[in-house]
């Protein structure tokens, strides 16, 4: 398990982070793959499972929300650079491991600005930074757990429930008892945690040279969700803010750039005179990229 995960930013975004201690998660429908969340799914689709499964999955699929932060395992890749960061200029900010999350929300809640604690509609968080799932053969192993775990779910499910599943995802009102079931007979992991976790870790093969982790929260579509929005190329973009404590950064990498030595003495500065940094700390904190590419 890799012990620092990278954030590459342009330097208004990683003064932004770095001033308001926060990570913006943003809803997977806006992410830079088409075929994000769809993988998993088309693939079990397959599968010889019960109907079943599929009306509590495609209840699944409609009516929950997930926010996604993406890092990279390697913290000086020219790929990262050139996709995530404009000519001219770039920071790759390294987060540690988390010892411990309180399920993502401190004492306050306000971990999640805007989201409410609510343990029957926010189903999932991941504890910690997980990896991305690439390789064909990784993925198929994946599946095929995944639905005998599925099908074993379902299959212990009583008449009456069996019944109400029938009924999804058309009569959503079915939901809310299905669910109380699978809660209080600790059914729900296979569901939320497992299908939901590697619907959201899949990714396609193209983009493996990324390596990258994953933090993210989901959400049933009645939890009251008070999200934030941005705007980029003309969409509205919908996201949560991942607060932070400044002893979660592990090292910034300064890119390599015409203004490099400028860039790395403008962020002691900041370093030293926002943050509060002696120097020791600083050298400690900051590095400068080694990729010898030229703009």
């Amino acid at each position: 398990m890799a012990n620092c995960f990278y954030h590459y930013t342009d330097a208004q975004t990683a003064l932004k982070i770095l001033d308001n201690n926060e990570l913006w998660m943003t809803h997977v429908s806006y992410l830079n793959d088409s075929t994000e969340g769809k993988e998993l799914r088309k693939i079990l689709n397959r599968m010889s499972v019960p109907s079943g499964v599929y009306n509590i999955l495609d209840y699944i699929d409609k009516n929950y929300e997930s926010y996604v932060c993406s890092f990279s395992e390697k913290g000086d890749l020219l790929s990262q650079w050139r996709g995530y960061c404009p000519n001219g200029e770039g920071y790759a900010i390294g987060f540690k491991q988390p010892e411990s999350y309180k399920n993502l929300f401190d004492d306050e809640g306000i971990c999640f600005r805007g989201a409410r604690e609510d343990g029957n509609h926010l189903t999932h968080t991941t504890v910690g930074y997980q990896p991305c799932i690439y390789q064909k053969k990784d993925k198929q192993d994946v599946i095929k757990a995944l639905a005998l775990k599925l099908q074993s779910s379902y299959e212990s499910m009583p008449t009456n429930v069996k019944n109400l599943v029938a009924n999804l995802p058309k009569r959503s009102q079915e939901w809310i008892k299905v669910y109380s079931y699978l809660i209080q007979n600790e059914k729900d992991k296979v569901w939320f945690n497992d299908y939901i976790f590697f619907k959201y870790c899949f990714k396609n093969e193209s983009f493996k040279e990324e390596n990258e982790y994953r933090l993210f929260i989901t959400f049933n579509e009645r939890y009251h969700q008070e999200p934030c929005y941005r705007v980029k190329n003309g969409v509205f973009i919908p996201y949560y803010r991942f607060c932070f404590d400044d002893n979660l950064i592990k090292e910034i990498i300064v890119r390599k750039t015409r203004q490099q030595e400028l860039s790395k003495a403008g962020l002691k500065h900041y370093l030293k005179h926002r943050k509060g940094k002696n120097d020791e700390e600083i050298k400690k904190l900051m590095r400068l990229s080694k990729i010898p590419f030229r703009e």
